[in-house]
């Protein structure tokens, strides 16, 4: 073998070491983003279900205020 050929199997080489380190890379990447989605999916439903404890406390609070309103209404009446 002369010095071209073993040049030439040793660029080789590196190409097929740096293809097999950026495949590396690439799945790494790949696993790091699904767990960064599954992450974000685990954090929406969280929000989701603050968003609904919100909403329901604001009808609650709205029921209660109406039943304040109607008592004072009430005893507005009596007083005369």
């Amino acid at each position: 073998m002369n010095a071209m050929e073993k040049f030439c199997d040793n660029q080789q080489a590196k190409i097929e070491k740096l293809r097999d380190e950026i495949h590396e890379q690439r799945q790494g990447h790949s696993n790091e983003l699904l767990k960064l989605n599954i992450e974000l999916a685990h954090n929406n439903s969280d929000l989701k279900a603050a968003l609904y404890e919100i909403e329901s406390l604001k009808r609650q609070v709205d029921i209660l205020k109406e039943c304040i309103d109607n008592d004072i209404k009430q005893r507005m009446e009596l007083l005369g």
